[in-house]
């Protein structure tokens, strides 16, 4: 007998792992949970910081890659506000490159709503 249906604080999420061989199961496996927005919201706030924590860094070519775009735009987005900064090398002295984080340039033009 199943209990009642989530309230409409409560989402009903079910995971399907449907490479087994990946994951080591010989079987495909459903996952059902029952869970509160808090708990959702908890769970995404810690995915969240789990990405950020595996940021990508990269040069200016880098980031004219990442986006599509040349290097000129890129400086152009620099001008505009496009964060960046000098990273330490192994001895401590701040590069002559700017490096930058590929999140924080994903969510600087999403933010700003820069076209590329």
């Amino acid at each position: 007998m199943q209990g009642p249906p989530p309230t409409h604080r409560e989402a009903q999420h079910e995971i399907f792992l449907s490479d087994p061989g990946r994951v080591g199961l010989d079987r495909q496996k459903v996952l059902s949970l029952e869970l509160s927005d808090e708990a959702i919201g908890a769970i995404a706030d810690r995915v969240s910081e789990c990405l950020r924590e595996r940021r990508s860094w990269g040069d200016i070519e880098a980031v004219a890659d990442h986006l599509g775009v040349s290097v000129k735009r890129v400086r152009q987005l620099r001008e505009r506000g496009l964060p960046a900064r000098k990273l330490p090398d192994k001895a401590g002295t701040l590069s002559k490159r700017l490096w930058f984080d590929l999140y924080e340039v994903d969510e600087w033009i999403a933010r700003e709503g820069v076209r590329v």
